[in-house]
This record gives structure tokens, sequence and C-alpha cells, in this order.
């Protein structure tokens, strides 16, 4: 059994399994209405209850961060609908605000432990993050590695999506020379993103 450092992965006062229909309810919603970016928080959802499941790590907290994580983006629509390439430091730093954004909502459901986890979910371990702070908790990275590698391998406004190795690559970086995740766990990771990668876009 994987061991986890730092966040409780218990919701305490909760009605989860009514927050489980919820949340399925609303994510075929999202994707009716949002399109691509409903697609996207079902897809890194989905693939952080298989990394969990395979790392045996999973976790009421860890399901809802892992598809409540980018909810706060829905803020944020008149930028990331944008056709072209965000630029500037402004508008990167107002993106950066979809991990409060996110942790607000989960907070208002009651889901306390999957707010901790979605506002490290943009953290590294060696700090190189959205807010420089350095990550030492396996669920936030397992979103984190869930979220990068579905932003890489989708297509987007400026630029097609990443091929399967270089997708994977730029995703694991910063977990290498880190005692995070064991040398097996990053293999295992790795095997479950390569799986993944058709899933996100249908090419192998």
């Amino acid at each position: 059994m994987t061991q986890h450092t730092g966040i409780s992965t218990t919701p305490m006062g909760v009605d989860i399994a009514y927050e489980k229909r919820f949340l399925k309810d609303f994510i075929q919603s999202l994707k009716i209405l949002k399109g691509e970016h409903g697609r996207k928080i079902e897809l890194v959802g989905g693939l952080v209850e298989r990394l969990s499941e395979a790392l045996e790590c999973k976790s009421d907290a860890l399901f809802f961060a892992g598809y409540y994580a980018n909810i706060g983006l829905l803020m944020l629509e008149k930028i990331i609908s944008r056709a072209d390439f965000i630029s500037s430091a402004h508008e990167t730093n107002i993106i950066k605000d979809h991990v409060h954004y996110s942790a607000h909502f989960l907070e208002k459901r009651g889901l306390h432990s999957s707010a901790k986890i979605v506002e490290l979910h943009h953290e590294k371990p060696n700090a190189k993050g959205y807010f420089n702070i350095m990550n030492k908790d396996k669920n936030a990275a397992i979103v984190n590695i869930a979220d990068e590698f579905v932003g890489l391998s989708s297509e987007t406004n400026y630029r097609p999506h990443r091929v399967k190795k270089v997708a994977i690559a730029k995703t694991l970086k910063h977990y290498e020379a880190t005692n995070l995740f064991s040398k097996h766990e990053r293999q295992v990771i790795e095997n479950i993103l390569s799986h993944f990668y058709p899933t996100i876009n249908g090419a192998h």
C-alpha cells in the first residue's frame, strides 16, 4: 500500500454517495454545455482514478480532487477560450488562480480534504510549480500528473497534441530526481499514461 504524507483523505460530515451522484450528473452537463472543457474535466478525473487504483491509494478525497481540480477554469472562460496563445504574465497569473476557485468550490461542498489537494495540484516536489511551493503530497502529485498529461496530450487552439513519448516525458520530468514516487511507482505511472493516451485523442 502506498504511503501518503501531509493531507487527510477522509471527507468528514459529507454524504459521499450523494456527492458522487451529483458529480456524475454535473460532468455530463458540463460536457454538453462546455464542450472540450467538460471533456477535459472528465478525462483528468478518470486518469486520477486509474492512477490511484494502480498505486493502491484510492480515497474519496482524491477522487473528488481529480474531477474538480479544474472546475475553477469556468470562472476564466474569456481567457481560456481565446484562439491566440496566452503569453502575458498578467493573464498567466490570472489563470493560476483557478486552483483557488476550484478549492473554494470544494470547500463549499464540504469536501475540505479534496480542497487541500486541489490547492497543491500544480505544485512540484522541486518547488517549480505555480506558486513555488515544495509539494510532498502524493495525492496532489497524482492530480498534477493526470492534469498535465491530459493537457499535453490534447489539441488546443494554438497547437496540436503532443506525441505520446513527449507528453509522458514532459509530465514526469519533475518527478525523476525525487523520492516522492519510488522507481517502481514511476514505472507504474508511465504504463498507465501510455495506455490512457488513446483515450484522450484517439492516437497511439
